[in-house]
Formats: C-alpha cells, structure tokens, sequence
C-alpha cells in the first residue's frame, strides 16, 4: 500500500469500524438522496418541456423551430437522468469501499478545475510531489474550510480506482474519481510542511481508530 511505503497512518481495521462511522454514513446518504431527487426533478422538467413541444408540434404543425425546441430538450432530459444514474452508482460503489478497505491518511492539496462545483484532490508524497490526483465534488465546509488548499484528508479505496474521502473524523464523506497525475499542477508543496501533516493528522486519526 503506497500510503504505508510514505510512512503514512492506515488504519487496522476496515474504515466502517472507525468510531462514529454508522451516523457518517447516514448523514452521507441523507445528502447523496436529495442531491438524486433534486436530478430526478430536474429531469421531470426537461421531459415536461419535451411534452409541451410534442403537444405544440400536434396543434400549429412541424415547425423547424419546434424539431428544434424538443431535440434539445431530449437531449438535455436524458444528459441529466444518465449523470444522475452516474452519480448514484458510483456513490453506492463508494459506500460498499468503507466495508473493505482501511482508512488512509493523506497530505493533500486542493485546486479548482475551471469547472463550478468540480475540484482537483492531489494525495502529496512526502517530498511535496504529486502521488495521486482525483477530482470530485468536494463539499464546501472543506474547500473553504482548508487554509490554502494544504491539508490532510482520510482516503478508503484502491489509489487506481474510485475511492472514498472524508475530512478527518470520517465526516463529511464523498466520492473521487482518478485522473492522471499530469493533469495537476506541477508546481510541489513544501515538504517539512508535509511532514508535519502527516504526522499531526496521524496521531489525530488514531484517537478515533481506537477509541
């Protein structure tokens, strides 16, 4: 496990066996079922907005402008129900990881993408460099939360794969997808700060591991 070659904390046990997991998870999929009813409305809208083009096109004739109207809200309807599709299959994968796989402590740094609500997690080798980068919905309370985007994250999962992250303590909880180290930013962290974030947030994750 590459978190053990950096010297990093792993836990003993697998991550559901960590103190206040059960409520974690709860509160996690409270969360992942109103964001998936919010996209089920969403799309309810988009197939309304296809109807009413339907019922248009039956009453004044086929208009070019309503082919239009309603391919794109087709297109639109089903872009949204297969990203919610997406979104809940790969959280129910996630949840299913914290039965299997032990909590890792990582030194992090958290970038933005360009893309509103979509952020970069790079887990940070102990010379500051980049060991692996994901990108996710990173709730708020952490983004804003992590003084200069610098700090240390728990991670359940297999690196190459989907994995599940969480602010130390287990909570809040999502989901990260991997993409290729290339892709972040280059420019490393310094490495005594590092250090020193491992070593702090290890001792703290202990504390809930074993108590």
């Amino acid at each position: 496990m590459q978190a053990r070659r950096f010297g990093y904390q792993v836990s003993p046990r697998n991550a559901m066996s960590s103190r206040g997991m059960t409520r974690n998870v709860d509160t996690a999929r409270r969360t992942d079922t109103r964001l998936h009813e919010a996209s089920v409305v969403s799309t309810a809208a988009w197939v309304a907005a296809v109807a009413a083009v339907v019922f248009l096109w039956w009453v004044v004739g086929p208009e070019p402008w309503l082919f239009l109207a309603g391919g794109g809200a087709f297109i639109l309807a089903a872009m949204v129900s297969s990203e919610a599709g997406k979104t809940r299959k790969a959280f129910e994968a996630g949840m299913a990881l914290l039965g299997e796989h032990p909590w890792q402590v990582w030194p992090c740094r958290l970038e933005g993408t360009g893309v509103t609500g979509r952020h970069r997690i790079l887990l940070l080798a102990p010379d500051g460099s980049a060991a692996r980068s994901y990108v996710a919905r990173v709730p708020e309370s952490v983004w804003y939360g992590m003084t200069d985007g610098i700090g240390a994250l728990w991670v359940c999962g297999d690196l190459r794969f989907l994995v599940v992250m969480a602010k130390p303590g287990g909570t809040p909880l999502w989901i990260a997808h991997p993409e290729p180290a290339s892709a972040a930013s280059t420019a490393p962290a310094d490495p005594t700060l590092i250090a020193d974030l491992a070593r702090t947030a290890g001792r703290a994750a202990v504390e809930d591991w074993f108590t």
